[in-house]
């Protein structure tokens, strides 16, 4: 438990000291916890936003006219759907931990001295604590300390990226999606994970860092094309 807290006070201590710590704490704990992190995000925006106010403008976002709106509302609104949809996010988060530590590690058997799969992993799931933690608490100031968080964007409460500062209509769902990824607060996550990379595989922080662009590029790309054809 104690990695939570040394991922934001000494992180390059904790990532030198993964390879030798045992047990599965260290990337257990913060799998498991990032996934109820998550959870509590999906359910904390809609509670102050307005859960159908959520919907519609996830459907302005995605280009859906009337009809297919209030089909997504219907669906989205229900109590089942909602209960499916927590558990289907939870498990997402795991799995996507579970393949971004693969493809990492997958990189890391390039190097001098290959590491286990479970530091790869711990570095993995307490750089993603720390960015949802930083996330979660922020989200929460802004819904708590709106006077009227109905008028607030669900989708991007946080001044963290350009397309904040867009109009959803004026853009295409591919140039949104794009603005949108370019968050501040996921780069440092991710000069974040390099870090740990770097440290526990025995490379430069460079190489760390290309390992961790060259898969977050990929990612960007397989979605931006994903969102300009759906």
């Amino acid at each position: 438990m104690k990695e939570l807290l040394e991922v934001f006070f000494r992180p390059v201590a904790l990532f030198e000291s993964l390879p030798t710590r045992k047990g599965v704490s260290p990337w257990l704990v913060p799998l498991i916890l990032n996934a109820l992190l998550m959870v509590l995000l999906a359910w904390m925006v809609p509670h102050y936003v307005g859960r159908e106010k959520a919907v519609r403008q996830s459907a302005r976002v995605s280009k859906m006219n009337e009809v297919q709106t209030a089909q997504l509302v219907r669906q989205l609104t229900k109590p089942g759907n909602i209960a499916v949809g927590y558990a289907a996010l939870a498990v997402e988060v795991v799995l996507f931990q579970l393949v971004l530590a693969g493809a990492l590690f997958a990189f890391c058997l390039m190097s001098s001295r290959p590491p286990e799969f479970g530091p790869v992993l711990a570095v993995v799931s307490l750089s993603v604590f720390a960015y949802l933690a930083v996330l979660s608490a922020s989200s929460f100031a802004v819904l708590a300390s709106a006077s009227d968080p109905g008028t607030l964007n669900s989708l991007n409460l946080l001044p963290t990226n350009p397309a904040v500062f867009e109009n959803p209509d004026s853009l295409g769902k591919g140039l949104y999606s794009l603005l949108a990824s370019l968050d501040l607060l996921v780069f440092l996550a991710m000069g974040l994970m390099a870090a740990g990379i770097a440290k526990v595989s025995g490379w430069k922080y460079w190489a760390g860092l290309s390992s961790v662009g060259g898969l977050w590029i990929f990612y960007l790309s397989v979605k931006t094309v994903i969102s300009l054809m759906f």
